[in-house]
C-alpha cells in the first residue's frame, strides 16, 4: 500500500471551503472563518457537534476528522501543519473566496513560459490532486484574465505539443464516461426535473448520493436548476437588482412573471422560497412537487447560453457546435469577480452543490478495488442526457485545445437488440470523414456466479452470466448478416470491469465465438471492395483485455495475464514436424491486440499478510497459480529449482485433497496441470458444452474432475474457500521469474500495454506519477525487454482528465523519476540539467505516441467519401 501524497492531503484542505457540510450550512461566503482556524493546535479543536453560528474551532476538527480518514494515520499535529498551510498566507487578505481560488490556481497552474523545467513539472503534479479534490473550472475560471471558452486549461508545454501535433491515437477510452464535468453538469441541470420523480429517486438511493438520500440530492439539483438562471439574469440585468438580503425574493418574483406569466400556479410565492433556502444553507424548504414543475419549467422557458447571448458578454469565440457548458463557464467567471451581498452567498452555495455533485461522480484517491467501474458508471448514466451523442461529446473533449487526435477508438458494452446499434452505426458514420473512428464491444464482468446455485439458469459456475453474453453476441452475429459494412467501426472486443470476478478459462469461449462472427463480416466487406484492405481491414478481429490490474497476490496477477497468453498445447504443427509455439496455439491475444493496464508486469507488488506472513486467497486460486508454474515449467518456458517443484506439487496435492476429497500421489499432480490446460482449451464447450454441462461425462480423468468442478455444489463451495497461504521468499522469486516470462512473450508477440495514468495512479494506489509501473527498471535479467507501451485517458470524467493531460502527467512522472534514477546512480549525483531530463521524457512520450498509432484498431475511411456517402445513406439496422 502506498503513502498517500501530502499533495493529495494538501488539495483536500485547500478545496475544504467548497466542500465543507458546515460551511453549506452557514452559507459561508468569505475564506475568514477558515483563516482563523488555520493555526489552531488539534488540542484545541473540539470533536462535537457544531454550535448554531459559525464557528472556526468546529471547521477546523472538520477538516481533522476527513484528512485523518484519508491520511492513513498521519499525527494530528502533522495535520495542523497541512491545515495551516491551506489556510493561511497571503490569500486571507482580503477574504474572498475568489482570491483564495485565484492563488491557489496560479499554485497549481503551469509557469506562462511553459518552458521544460522542474516547475513546470511541479505544477503539473500538484494540478493532478488539485483537480481531484474541486471541479477544474472553478480553478480555470479564477486563473484566466478573459472569460474561457472551454472548461480546461493547457498543463502541456509548448515542446510538448509540439509532439503530440504530430499525431495521436486514443486507444482505451469508455464513451459513457467521456464528457467533462461542466458538460455534464449542465444536462443534469436540465434532467433537474425528471430526476426528482419517483423511480429515479430509487435509482439514486442505490448509488450513495450526496446529502444522504436520492431526494435530498434531487432537491439540491432542483434548487441548483433555479438558482442558475436567477444568478445569470442577475450578471446580465446589469445594476437593476440590489444586493441585500430582499434582492433574491423580489427578483425570484420578477423571474417566476416571465418565465410562467399565465401559468395558474403560485411561483411568486413557490421560487422565492426555494432560492432563498438555498442563499441559507436549507436544502429542504417546501413541497418538491413545486419544485420539480418550476424546474421544469425552468428548463423550458431559459438558458443560460441564451440570456449571456443577449448581451456582449455572450460573444466568445467557440464552435457552432459548441454544448451549454460555455454559459455554465460565463456564469462562473463573471460570478465570482461580481457579484455581492446575498447574490455571492447564493453564488457560493451553488458552486458548493456542483462541488459535491463533482465529488460523487470522480473517483478518490485510494478507493480499493475494480467494483468503482460500474458504479460510477451508473452515476454518470443516472444524470447524463440519454439522448446525448457519446462520440460526439468524446471527440469534443479530446480535441479542445488542438490536439491533432488521428484516431479514436471507444469502448462500449454489447447491445441488447439489433436497433441498439443503429445510433452508434449512425453516430461514427458521421464523424469518420474528419478522424478515424472505431468502437471495441466489451463484456463486463460481475460477481457472485461463482457457484452453480448462483446460476439459476444453467447450474453451471458462471454460466448464466456467460449465457448472457453469448445471447449479446447472436445479436451482433445477426446486426453482421444484415450489415457487414458494419465491421468499419466495430473492431473488436474486450472485457473489463471486476477482474476477479469471472476467470479467464470463462470468458476464453466468448473471445473465440466473437472473432468467428468478426472475421465472417470482414470477409465478406473485404470481397466486395479489395481496396479496404490497404486501410486497415486486412487487420481483422482484434482482441484487448483489462487485466493484471488487481489480484490477490503478484503471483496471481501475473498468472491472470499470463492466461491470455496460454494456448492449447501442441507440440508438432504440419507435414515438416516442426516445434509450435511453446506457449500453445489459439491464444485469446495474438499478435497486434493488446492488454489494458497490465500492472502486474511492474515489479511485484507487496501483499498483505499477517504477522506470520500468510495471505487470505480462494483455494481454488492458489491452485491454479501453482498449476500454471507448472503448466511453463513443463512447456520448458520457465527455469524453476527441483525443490520448488517439489515443494509445489506437495502444495498442490494439499489443496485438491481439501477441495475435491481425493488423494493424489506426487506424480498424479500433473493430472491437475492437465485440469488446468483443458479448462482453458475449446474441449470446455465441445467436450464438456459448457456453459451447459453435458451429461454424458467424458472418459478421460481431467475431464471428469473438470465437470464435478464446475456442477458439484459442495466442491465449488470448498473451492472458493479462504485458504491462508503462507507467502514465503521462494513464492517471491517465483513470482519475478514469471514476470520475466510473461513479459517476454509479451513482447516478443508484439502486444501493446494500454496505459492510463490516472486510473492506474489511483486504482493501482500507486500514491505518485512517478511510480507507475511502466516507468521501474526492467525485472533483473530481463535485458532484451522491449515492452511497448501507449497513453490514454480511460474515464475522463471518473478521473478528472483528458488524454492530453495524460501526457503531460505522464511526462511530469518521467522527468522526476529519471532525476531519481541519476541520483542513485553509481557515479554520484548526475549532472544533467532539468531541461535534458524533460528531453529524455519527451523522446519516451513520443515512442508512445508513434506505438498508440501503431496499434489502432480503427480504419482509415477518409478517402472513402462515396462508401461513407451510401452507408450514412442506408436503411438503419432493424
Amino acid at each position: 500500500m502506498a503513502d498517500v501524497p501530502t499533495e493529495w492531503l494538501h488539495a483536500l484542505a485547500k478545496a475544504w471551503p467548497l466542500r465543507s457540510k458546515l460551511a453549506r450550512r452557514w452559507a459561508l461566503d468569505t475564506i475568514a472563518p477558515f483563516s482563523k482556524a488555520a493555526s489552531l493546535p488539534p488540542s484545541q479543536v473540539p470533536r462535537g457537534p457544531p454550535p448554531v453560528t459559525p464557528r472556526a474551532d468546529h471547521l477546523a476538527g472538520e477538516l481533522d476528522e476527513e484528512l485523518q480518514r484519508c491520511s492513513r494515520g498521519l499525527s494530528l499535529e502533522h495535520l495542523q501543519l497541512i491545515r495551516t498551510n491551506a489556510w493561511s498566507g497571503e490569500q486571507a487578505r482580503d477574504g474572498s473566496l475568489y482570491q483564495y481560488l485565484k492563488d491557489w490556481a496560479h499554485e497549481v497552474l503551469p509557469p506562462a513560459e511553459e518552458t521544460l523545467s522542474n516547475a513546470h513539472a511541479a505544477a503539473v503534479r500538484r494540478w493532478r490532486w488539485a483537480s481531484l479534490a474541486v471541479p477544474p473550472d472553478l480553478l480555470h475560471a479564477a486563473y484566466a484574465e478573459v472569460p474561457p471558452s472551454r472548461p480546461w486549461v493547457t498543463l502541456a508545454p509548448a515542446a510538448l505539443r509540439e509532439v503530440l501535433r504530430r499525431g495521436v491515437a486514443e486507444t482505451h477510452l469508455h464513451l459513457g464516461a467521456a464528457v467533462s464535468f461542466t458538460q455534464l453538469w449542465c444536462e443534469a441541470m436540465d434532467r433537474a426535473a425528471s430526476l426528482m420523480q419517483r423511480s429515479e429517486l430509487e435509482k439514486l438511493d442505490r448509488h450513495s448520493p450526496p446529502f444522504a438520500s436520492g431526494a435530498a440530492f434531487a432537491t439540491a439539483l432542483g434548487q441548483a436548476c433555479v438558482a442558475r438562471v436567477l444568478l445569470a439574469w442577475r450578471l446580465t440585468a446589469g445594476h437593476a437588482l440590489s444586493d441585500d438580503d430582499d434582492a433574491v425574493s423580489s427578483a425570484a418574483e420578477s423571474l417566476a412573471r416571465r418565465i410562467a406569466p399565465a401559468s395558474g400556479r403560485d411561483w411568486k410565492r413557490t421560487l422565492p422560497i426555494w432560492v432563498g433556502a438555498l442563499a441559507r444553507g436549507a436544502l429542504e424548504s417546501g413541497p418538491r412537487s413545486a419544485l420539480t414543475s418550476l424546474a421544469h419549467e425552468v428548463r423550458r422557458r431559459k438558458g443560460l447560453t441564451d440570456l449571456f447571448a443577449a448581451t456582449g458578454r455572450g460573444r466568445i469565440d467557440v464552435p457552432d457546435r459548441a454544448r451549454q457548458d460555455r454559459g455554465e463557464l460565463l456564469l462562473t467567471f463573471y460570478g465570482m469577480r461580481e457579484l455581492r451581498g446575498v447574490w455571492r452567498r447564493l453564488f457560493w452555495q451553488y458552486q458548493r452543490l456542483r462541488t459535491a455533485t463533482f465529488e460523487w461522480l470522480v473517483l478518490e484517491p485510494g478507493t480499493p478495488g475494480l467494483g468503482w467501474f460500474a458504479r460510477y458508471y451508473q452515476r454518470i448514466e443516472l444524470l447524463a442526457d440519454p439522448k446525448r451523442s457519446e462520440l460526439s461529446e468524446a471527440l469534443d473533449l479530446e480535441r479542445s485545445t488542438g490536439l491533432r487526435l488521428v484516431a479514436l477508438e471507444g469502448r462500449k458494452g454489447f447491445k441488447r437488440s439489433r436497433s441498439a446499434y443503429r445510433g452508434l452505426l449512425a453516430d461514427a458514420y458521421e464523424h469518420a470523414p474528419q478522424v478515424e473512428v472505431g468502437v471495441s464491444l466489451h463484456w463486463i464482468k460481475e460477481p457472485g456466479r461463482d457457484l452453480p446455485s448462483d446460476n439459476r439458469r444453467t447450474l453451471v459456475r458462471y454460466g448464466d452470466w456467460v449465457r448472457d453474453q453469448q445471447a449479446h453476441l447472436e445479436v451482433l452475429e445477426r446486426v453482421s448478416r444484415a450489415e457487414p459494412w458494419a465491421v468499419l467501426v466495430l473492431r473488436g472486443a474486450d472485457v473489463a470491469s471486476n477482474e476477479l470476478g469471472v476467470p479467464t478459462w470463462a470468458v476464453r469461449p466468448l473471445y473465440a465465438q466473437a472473432r468467428e462472427i468478426f472475421e465472417a463480416a470482414a470477409t465478406y466487406v473485404r470481397r466486395c471492395d479489395p481496396s479496404l484492405a490497404q486501410v486497415g481491414l486486412d487487420r481483422g478481429f482484434r482482441a484487448t483485455a483489462h487485466a493484471g490490474e488487481e489480484w490477490f497476490t503478484p503471483h496471481d496477477g501475473v498468472r491472470r495475464l499470463g492466461e491470455l497468453l496460454l494456448g492449447e498445447p501442441r507440440r508438432f504443427t504440419g507435414r515438416s514436424g516442426a516445434h509450435a509455439s511453446a506457449w500453445g496455439h489459439q491464444p485469446i491475444l495474438r499478435e497486434g491486440d493488446r492488454i489494458g493496464h497490465a500492472l502486474a508486469l511492474g515489479m511485484p507488488r507487496g501483499v498483505s499478510c499477517d504477522e506470520d506472513g500468510c495471505v487470505l486467497q480462494p483455494a481454488e486460486e492458489r491452485l491454479w497459480d501453482l498449476s500454471f508454474e507448472l503448466a511453463l515449467v513443463r512447456r520448458g518456458l520457465l527455469e524453476t529449482p527441483n525443490t520448488r517443484v517439489l515443494r509445489v506439487r506437495q502444495e498442490v496435492r494439499e489443496i485438491w485433497r481439501a477441495i475435491a476429497w481425493e488423494e493424489i500421489d506426487l506424480p498424479g499432480t500433473e493430472l491437475l496441470v492437465d485440469v488446468y490446460e483443458a479448462l482453458h482449451s475449446r474441449g470446455l464447450v465441445g467436450r464438456l458444452g459448457y456453459p451447459r454441462l453435458t451429461r454424458c461425462i467424458p472418459a478421460e480423468p481431467k475431464w471428469k474432475s473438470i465437470h464435478r468442478l464446475l456442477g458439484e455444489e459442495p466442491m465449488a463451495r470448498r473451492a472458493r474457500r479462504p485458504l491462508w497461504v503462507r507467502w514465503a521468499r521462494d513464492d517471491e522469486d517465483a513470482a519475478a521469474s514469471l514476470q520475466r516470462c510473461v513479459r517476454r512473450e509479451i513482447a516478443a508477440r508484439r502486444l501493446v500495454v494500454e496505459t492510463n495514468p490516472s486510473s492506474n495512479l489511483l486504482i493501482g494506489d500507486l500514491g505518485l506519477l512517478g511510480r507507475h509501473p511502466s516507468r521501474q527498471d526492467p525485472p533483473p535479467g530481463d535485458d532484451a525487454d522491449d515492452l511497448r507501451l501507449s497513453v490514454n485517458d480511460d474515464d475522463p470524467i471518473t478521473f478528472s482528465t483528458r488524454l492530453e493531460d495524460e501526457y503531460a502527467y505522464w511526462w511530469a512522472g518521467h522527468c522526476v523519476e529519471a532525476a531519481k534514477a541519476r541520483r542513485r546512480g553509481p557515479a554520484g549525483p548526475s549532472t544533467d540539467t532539468p531541461a535534458e531530463r524533460s528531453r529524455e521524457a519527451l523522446r519516451a512520450i513520443d515512442l508512445a505516441r508513434q506505438t498508440g498509432l501503431e496499434s489502432r484498431f480503427t480504419i482509415d475511411l477518409r478517402k472513402k467519401a462515396e462508401l461513407l456517402a451510401q452507408l450514412r445513406r442506408a436503411k438503419p439496422v432493424r
